[in-house]
């Protein structure tokens, strides 16, 4: 079965497609880990500027 250059080209990009959506979901996810850890933290100190920092961002 051959498969002819227009299909190979095709195909790489949707290839190429997949793997940068799915390395900017994981640099993503990795680099939000630091932030829902402060969050976390600050949430079981003091509940109220957890809360103002969420609304910051949420408007910012």
């Amino acid at each position: 079965m051959d498969v002819t250059t227009t299909a190979q080209v095709v195909g790489f990009f949707i290839w190429l497609f997949f793997i940068t959506a799915g390395t900017f979901t994981l640099l993503f996810i990795i680099g939000m880990i630091p932030f829902w850890i402060t969050m976390a933290t600050i949430k079981r100190i003091n509940p109220r500027w957890a809360e103002k920092i969420s609304e910051w961002i949420l408007e910012f």
